[in-house]
This record gives structure tokens, C-alpha cells and sequence, in this order.
């Protein structure tokens, strides 16, 4: 069985990942998808391709944030695939699976088993900023394959 929280053999740019946010905030308002307008805790999400053409068996790719006080209750995601999180703005415990684990936003990556219980909640004073992608579970040898800085 996968560990609960991996991290990855590579990184991505922080700056670049800081920079991306600070240009989809400011110049992409109109393109917003946010949970506020649909009744969730999740205020802001955007679809993402800015690094599906470097991991492109990638797939249900986005920009999730999750304000202070924000949560997403426990649950499961789909048996055959698992999530990928590249946190861009975090500060404290990110997700809970059978205890809290800090994400770091240093151009980590890390990997979640997904198929295991686990929830959110935003206990610091800032908004939690992550991409979020899934993969099929048969693609995980091409996702622990990358290395270095994508």
C-alpha cells in the first residue's frame, strides 16, 4: 500500500508558481470559479495548464484556495487514481489523514493517497494556495520517474 504523504523526487519554480498566482488573482478575476458563489469553503479555484504539458498524464488540474478558517470535510477521492498537491502559499498543517501533515510551499511537490479518509482545515491567518492534480494510479512510475527541477 502507497504511504499516506510522499514527497516527490522534483521540484517546481516557488517564484514562478508565486508569480503565476499573483497574475491569475489580478489579471483573471473574470475566470473564477470560486466555491463562495456555489455555498463551500473553497473560495477560489481555476482550472490550470501550466504544468500539464510537462506532466501530461495529469489530469483534473487547478488552483485551489482555501481561505483561514476554511475546511473540506473527511472523505475519500476514487479508488484507482491519487492526487498530487504543489503548494504555492501555506502556512501550518495542510491535510489530515490519520494525523496533520505541513505541506511546505518551497517548490515541493508531494504526493497523497487519496483513497484513504482524510480532510482539510485552514487553521492559520492566510489563504492556503496549492495546484492540485490527479493521475490514475497506473501512471504512478512515470510521476516517481521525475526528478529535478520541471
Amino acid at each position: 500500500m502507497l504511504d499516506t504523504v510522499i514527497k516527490l523526487n522534483f521540484k517546481v519554480d516557488i517564484n514562478e508558481l508565486q508569480h503565476y498566482y499573483d497574475k491569475l488573482n489580478t489579471d483573471y478575476q473574470h475566470l473564477d470559479w470560486s466555491w463562495k458563489k456555489c455555498g463551500n469553503d473553497i473560495i477560489k479555484q481555476w482550472r490550470d495548464a501550466a504544468y500539464q504539458k510537462k506532466i501530461p498524464f495529469g489530469y483534473r488540474w487547478s488552483v485551489s484556495v482555501q481561505p483561514s478558517g476554511g475546511k473540506v470535510s473527511v472523505h475519500t477521492d476514487a479508488d484507482d487514481e491519487y492526487t498530487v498537491w504543489l503548494p504555492i502559499h501555506t502556512s501550518g498543517p495542510a491535510i489530515t489523514f490519520d494525523k496533520e501533515y505541513e505541506l511546505n510551499a518551497d517548490g515541493s511537490a508531494y504526493l497523497l493517497n487519496t483513497t484513504q479518509p482524510h480532510h482539510t482545515f485552514n487553521s492559520s491567518n492566510e489563504d492556503r494556495v496549492t495546484i492540485i492534480f490527479r493521475l490514475k494510479q497506473d501512471k504512478l512510475n512515470d510521476l516517481l520517474s521525475l526528478q529535478g527541477t520541471i
